[in-house]
Formats: C-alpha cells, structure tokens, sequence
C-alpha cells in the first residue's frame, strides 16, 4: 500500500458582517481624522493609531483553508490576507470517530451529549460539499467541518471502514 498525500486549498467566503466590520473601521478613521483636523490634534493621532489597526485587523477577514492529509492524518493551516500562514488544528486518524456528511443521522448520537467543540475550516459556501469530522480529542470530542473531496473520504473508508458513514454511498 502506498502512502496518500494530498493538498486541499479552500478560500473561505467573505460573510456581510466582515463587509460591515471592514465600513465601520474605516467610518471610524475617517470621523477621527475629521475630529483631528478641526478640534484636537490628539484625534488625528487616535486616526493613525486606527490606519495600522485597519491593517492589522482586515488582514484576518480574508482567510484561506489549507488541508494537509497524509496517511489518514489531518494537518490544518489558515493563511491569512495569502500572507501570513499558522496552524490551527492537528487531527490524527486514531482519535477519530466519525466521518459524516454535514446533516447525516450517524452524527446525532455523537452530538446529543451536549460537550463537542466544532471547529468550522469550510469555505462557507452552500454549493460546496461540507463533511463533518469527529474527534477525541485530549480537550474533549471535536467536530471539524471541511470541504475534502472523495478520494480522501476513499482513503478514509479504506483505513477505517467502521468509522465513515453510510450516507456517502459507494463512490
């Protein structure tokens, strides 16, 4: 058997509310500078203060999802502004659970207790096939949304064929 290894790159969707985060940053620097120039000098200097915050804050409202998945294993990076990139997440095939679509029965049962995390790394589209991932974890049990596509969900069903949901249907 060989070793899989695969890159999954997922823009996530830019919602109305970063679009309203992103006037009202703006909004505010502009009242600032405005206050600035007319009453106080102080203001303009809160106004510079707001420029490098803009730029520091609107930086995250353009993210990216990169799946790394090599041997069942899952490696999750965001990447923000296509600049900055960090690792948010680590999930090893022994400690999953369940592999699911979003809205299958088979995950109720794991979610009627009440104390799972979900962690959402999908693009935020509705079109796009999200499955639903989950994990025991040291913290505790989490749900990881994703967009991955088949042949992972293949891998998956051939390392761990208890584990993936019915609701798949045989690719």
């Amino acid at each position: 058997m060989g070793d899989v290894y695969k890159e999954i790159l997922v823009k996530q969707k830019k919602t109305s509310m970063d679009v309203i985060k992103k006037v009202l940053m703006i909004a505010a620097i502009i009242l600032l500078a405005a206050a600035g120039i007319f009453f106080h000098f102080a203001f303009l200097l809160l106004a510079t203060a707001g420029i490098f915050a803009f730029s520091y804050l609107s930086a995250g409202l353009d993210r990216e999802y990169e799946y790394l998945y090599v041997n069942g294993d899952f490696d999750i990076d965001v990447i923000k502004n296509k600049q900055r990139r960090k690792r948010v997440a680590s999930y090893p095939l022994a400690q999953l659970v369940m592999a699911a679509p979003v809205g299958s029965h088979d995950l109720d049962s794991l979610t009627a207790a009440g104390n799972v995390t979900t962690r959402d790394f999908s693009s935020g589209q509705e079109e796009d096939k999200v499955i639903c991932l989950v994990y025991d974890m040291d913290k505790g049990r989490e749900m990881a949304l994703m967009n991955i596509d088949e042949d992972v969900i293949r891998d998956i069903r051939r390392r761990e064929p208890r584990k993936v949901s019915r609701d798949f249907g045989i690719f």
